[in-house]
């Protein structure tokens, strides 16, 4: 999994007026100001771990907004 997400990382980084941020788990990211992104990438193969309500909630007021997600 991490050559696919170094692989992504390096694509987009390249792209002009794209910045990547990058961290390590859906809580860490759900726990982020997401109102200044305009689009999550999640590349995300942890199915054991279940997503905490909060997280959840955080990631559909992000998309309920207007933020794009892919996934």
């Amino acid at each position: 999994p991490w050559r696919g997400r170094r692989a992504l990382r390096d694509l987009l980084s390249s792209e002009p007026g794209f910045a990547f941020d990058e961290v390590s788990s859906l809580t860490e990211a759900a726990q982020r100001d997401l109102t200044q992104y305009a689009v999550l990438v999640l590349y995300y193969h942890h199915r054991d771990t279940p997503l905490a309500d909060a997280d959840l909630a955080a990631f559909r007021d992000f998309v309920e907004a207007g933020g794009g997600v892919l996934a």
